[in-house]
């Protein structure tokens, strides 16, 4: 499912770094590695949002030359609907991802919107990737598409920079613990 990255273990054993090779304070490595867990996931989800958006121009340009049963796939309303949802979940991931960069580029508390944009591109990518491998039917999973792997890339994506739950968990906590903006 992830042919294109191959986990290792590392393990150290009486090593040790000097204090200027630290990177951050003492006791702080946690915090330190959260911080940059948390501003990775904007570029993240809008690497979703663009394979997304590949996909689905792809899957246009074979709808509007696919002829099948007397007429073009773009013709067909199911073939329509998939085009269209698409297309509207695609925006709205779309400004969640630069509403978190935003909030970044602001120098604000990033966490909630970096989160719910993750949740959201991840999660609309999948969907999005879905539709197109339908509308191409059985050549959407053939590996001389992208498309195969796109699906399969999008599925580990959900998972990757913390699962969809986690980050639900963590937003609803921070919700009704009064700490989250609306």
């Amino acid at each position: 499912m992830i042919r294109a990255w191959s986990p290792y273990e590392l393990h150290l054993e009486d090593v040790e770094v000097p204090v200027e090779n630290r990177l951050g304070e003492e006791g702080q490595g946690f915090q330190l590695c959260e911080k940059w867990l948390v501003e990775g996931r904007v570029p993240y989800a809008a690497a979703c949002v663009g394979i997304a958006q590949a996909a689905l121009e792809l899957a246009m340009d074979w709808a509007r030359q696919r002829e099948a049963f007397g007429s073009k796939l773009a013709d067909k309303q199911a073939i329509q609907w998939m085009i269209a949802d698409s297309e509207m979940e695609l925006r709205a991931a779309r400004l969640l991802v630069w509403q978190a960069a935003w909030t970044a580029a602001l120098g604000g508390d990033l966490k909630t919107d970096a989160s719910v944009a993750k949740v959201v591109a991840t999660e609309t990518a999948g969907r999005v990737v879905d539709r197109c491998v339908q509308i191409f039917g059985g050549l959407g999973v053939a590996q001389e598409m992208p498309l195969e792997r796109w699906y399969r890339e999008m599925r580990i994506k959900r998972i990757g920079e913390g699962p969809s739950e986690v980050h639900r968990m963590v937003l609803a906590r921070t919700l009704l613990g009064g700490k989250g903006r609306r």
